[in-house]
């Protein structure tokens, strides 16, 4: 049974939620136009050094993402969101005082737990509220506005930097936090009662997690989210160096990326208007075959002739649109089919599914990532796999939805 649903409208409901989801994707993205001046500052003998103020954040996420939907569980959602948030928003007080690289990568580590926190209750408090289909509406919802986040973080904080310099990036990553937080204490009640909370301790830990893989959806589901965050990874890795490297088109590219970002929220929009039409499933199928096909295209092309001219640019920019039309069509539909048969463990569901998906998608990424060679070429296999992967879990997904009770 779903709990009381928020007496505020659906609009300012999916705007509360997307801020909240949006919090790791902000912190991640609105800074890397600082990394050459962090590195420049805190680490002049080693700048490289800078590339891991992303990974310490990140690991950090994951490790919040493990706890925090347990927590959720336990305590309640806006409690756990309380602690995230007052987590995130020391971390980027840290972060600003920072005089040293060392002390930097622990307060973006801090940061990284308390991120973890809105990020998780969210889809928790939407399952908490919502279930099926109208679920994955709203989930789809709160995903395009979560996704158009990388398209205009790196814009905003280039002007941030332009303006105040790169400490000030960190002073308006608390403001953001502390703004969340009263908004969200404000606005959203409660959405779990303390007759539904569950004690947090370890056997029942492991026993909710058994809930978790048992449900052979839920399994199917997480695969196929680990696959297209890893296409999503890949690309936010790999794109900035193929256009600087490839196409010579370094110091335009945060337009670019933006204007082709901006697809990411057009597709969630059709989706949040067709799912209840067609289904999560039929959506999903349809948005990982078109990228099965422009990416065979695009990887064809680079093959058979030197990569790197203007008709390649138009079509690897098709391509790369292609990418973001498929993500607006799959993860929110993924991330609904796998929470849908878990409301009885709303909170350690989101922690499994997006702790597994950020583990998995970060390790495939990175990989990718260092076969870096100065072409396009591994950022195409690695989405190649990364979709045929992604198309096995839907078909299997739609085997499932005709398969008799």
């Amino acid at each position: 049974m779903s709990a009381q649903r928020p007496a505020i409208s659906g609009i300012e409901f999916v705007a509360i939620m997307a801020v909240m989801t949006a919090t790791a994707a902000l912190s991640i993205d609105g800074m890397l136009p600082a990394l050459p001046d962090i590195g420049a500052a805190l680490s002049p003998d080693a700048p490289n050094k800078a590339q891991f103020v992303l990974s310490f954040f990140i690991w950090g996420l994951a490790l919040g993402t493990f706890v925090a939907g347990p927590i959720s569980d336990a305590m309640g959602r806006k409690i756990t969101s309380y602690l995230g948030l007052a987590l995130f928003c020391l971390g980027s007080i840290l972060s600003y005082l920072s005089t040293n690289i060392e002390l930097m990568f622990a307060a973006r580590f801090l940061q990284g737990i308390g991120a973890a926190a809105p990020r998780i209750v969210a889809q928790a408090i939407i399952r908490d509220f919502y279930s099926g289909r109208e679920m994955a509406r709203f989930t789809s919802l709160v995903m395009m506005i979560f996704a158009l986040v990388p398209s205009f973080a790196p814009l905003l904080g280039s002007f941030v930097i332009a303006g105040f310099g790169w400490r000030a990036v960190f002073a308006g990553f608390f403001l953001f936090g502390l703004l969340t937080l009263i908004w969200l204490a404000l606005r959203i009640p409660e959405s779990l009662p303390k007759d539904r909370r569950m004690k947090f301790t370890l056997s029942r830990l492991i026993n909710t997690l058994r809930d978790v893989f048992k449900v052979k959806t839920v399994r199917i589901s997480i695969v196929g989210l680990v696959a297209c965050y890893s296409i999503l990874f890949v690309t936010l890795i790999l794109v900035q160096p193929i256009f600087e490297h490839v196409f010579d088109r370094g110091d335009t590219f945060v337009f670019w990326f933006a204007a082709a970002s901006i697809f990411v929220g057009v597709s969630s929009i059709f989706n949040s208007s067709l799912v209840m039409r067609f289904g999560m499933r039929a959506l999903t199928f349809y948005a990982v075959m078109m990228l099965v096909a422009t990416t065979a295209i695009v990887l064809i092309n680079a093959l058979i002739h030197p990569f790197g001219d203007g008709f390649d640019f138009v079509l690897f920019y098709l391509w790369l649109m292609s990418i973001f039309v498929m993500i607006g069509f799959s993860i929110g539909n993924l991330t609904a089919l796998a929470m849908e048969p878990l409301g009885h463990i709303a909170g350690t569901a989101a922690s499994t599914v997006n702790a597994i998906a950020t583990f998995g998608s970060v390790i495939f990424s990175t990989i990718i990532g260092q076969q870096f060679d100065k072409t396009a070429l591994p950022m195409m296999v690695g989405v190649f796999g990364a979709t045929l992967v992604a198309l096995i879990c839907v078909l299997e997904l739609r085997k499932l939805e005709r398969a008799p009770a």
